[in-house]
């Protein structure tokens, strides 16, 4: 809860695959991980919309949105004009909360980008795609050379390659197997890896991680060439929720949205099935936007039928409320430190009011999520 977003990211790029083999434990497993890397990511930021989400959306779908239905009465939203594949990425929306900076200029046929993370304000950012066959590219903007045992200190090691236009250019390599690939568990649907880093001249740090390597055979060129092709260009996200006000005293820290659920765990390094799938988006509000480590209020939002003891994502003490709306099952969880400071606006129930949900499809989602 007391990392910011850089640091974060470069955790996730040193974290390793779980090796459990219990199926349902790995799904357990992978939305808790989900919970707090969310929850990293959203902390830190003084500004209002200090976005610091984990989002994900498809780029035929953003910056689209559709008449939404209230929860508990709210206020439908507007809709922003839908942007085809084919054009460029939406200007910046002032009301979006999630940005990402560093854009695929290139990716192998048949892959679409899936997701972002990332802000406004901060300097690192992610973005991820995926090909039907669970092949993906996870992109990761980076202020530094990422952490790891680098040089054989550790599992790790780096070995040279060449990436166009770069000044430094290496992968990660496994110093157990001397090969690019790692952690390979034939027993479940586990991912095998590669990394590939390198620095522009400029000075940015960049890391590709390469997922699911073993469902084609091109896939190291095919990852250096998506490596050459990288363009700077901010782009926000959509989300299946909007919210009318922030409530006095309150500010947006941040938000998570997800087109598929265990896209995500995919992106960080984990299992490759879907069967569980479907879209989740999440708002954070604190009352201290300085202090990373402060009680956040969430709104999230989920299909209908998901959920589980996992969603809503709730901590101890927190107190819930939810509605189905639009084919989402919304709620809001308010910390104790936040419930006296809503009663002003009717508590959990009155916040829930202020929500419209969009629904379940990526091409009713909005930029436009907050007043």
């Amino acid at each position: 809860m007391t990392e910011d977003l850089t640091t974060r990211l470069h955790d996730l790029a040193d974290s390793a695959p779980p090796r459990v083999m219990d199926v349902e434990g790995v799904l357990q497993q992978g939305r808790r991980s989900l919970r707090r890397q969310q929850a990293a990511a959203l902390g830190g930021g003084t500004a209002v919309l200090a976005a610091t989400g984990l989002a994900l959306s498809v780029l035929a779908h953003t910056g689209s949105a559709a008449s939404g239905t209230p929860v508990a009465g709210g206020t439908p939203a507007t809709s922003a004009a839908a942007t085809k594949p084919s054009a460029p990425a939406p200007a910046l929306d002032p009301h979006d909360p999630i940005v990402t900076h560093w854009q695929f200029g290139y990716l192998p046929e048949g892959m679409t980008v899936d997701g972002d993370a990332g802000s406004l304000n901060a300097t690192a950012s992610m973005v991820w795609a995926y090909a039907d066959s669970g092949f993906g590219l996870r992109l990761q903007t980076l202020d530094r050379e990422p952490p790891g045992q680098p040089d054989g200190k550790g599992s790790l090691h780096k070995i040279s390659t060449q990436v166009q236009g770069a000044a430094v250019a290496y992968w990660y390599g496994d110093d157990g197997r001397g090969g690019l690939v790692q952690d390979v568990n034939d027993s479940l649907p586990i991912l095998n890896m590669a990394r590939l880093v390198w620095q522009l001249p400029s000075g940015q740090w960049f890391m590709i991680t390469a997922v699911n390597v073993d469902t084609r055979t091109d896939w190291k060129e095919q990852t250096l060439k998506a490596a050459a092709q990288v363009i700077r260009q901010d782009r926000s996200a959509p989300a299946p929720i909007r919210l009318t006000r922030v409530p006095e005293g309150f500010s947006l820290l941040g938000g998570v949205v997800t087109r598929d659920i265990l896209s995500t765990f995919i992106a960080f390094g984990g299992i490759t099935t879907r069967e569980i799938g479907g879209s989740y988006g999440e708002l954070d509000l604190t009352m201290t936007p300085s202090d990373p480590a402060a009680a956040r209020t969430k709104i999230v939002a989920f299909p209908l039928g998901k959920k589980t003891d996992d969603l809503p994502p709730m901590q101890k003490d927190d107190t819930d409320t939810c509605a189905d709306a639009n084919g989402l099952t919304v709620c809001v969880i308010v910390p104790r430190d936040h419930q006296a400071a809503l009663k002003a606006i009717g508590g959990a129930e009155g916040l829930l009011q202020r929500v419209t949900a969009l629904g379940d499809d990526p091409a009713k989602w909005t930029t436009d999520v907050v007043d």
